[in-house]
């Protein structure tokens, strides 16, 4: 069994808003869920095959960070 792809990493950040803000305006990676007002936010770049990164408004901690696998078959 090997993994495939990341299909998504989900960041704890202080700043919700501001994290958005300097994804989605400064860079340009599209919001799917969420915004600067939610409690979480889903982005992803342009590209329909690129990973999705979330963002989790919640205290940082440098050993804290889960990284979703996609994995064809798992069996």
């Amino acid at each position: 069994m090997n993994v495939e792809k990341i299909s998504a990493i989900t960041i704890k950040v202080n700043d919700v808003a501001r994290s958005v803000h300097f994804y989605n305006r400064l860079l340009g990676v599209e919001v799917l869920y969420g915004g600067e007002n939610a409690h979480f936010s889903s982005l992803k770049t342009l590209g329909a095959k690129d990973m999705i990164l979330n963002l989790e408004k919640g205290h940082v901690t440098p050993a804290w960070g889960p990284i979703i696998f996609y994995i064809k078959d798992v069996d």
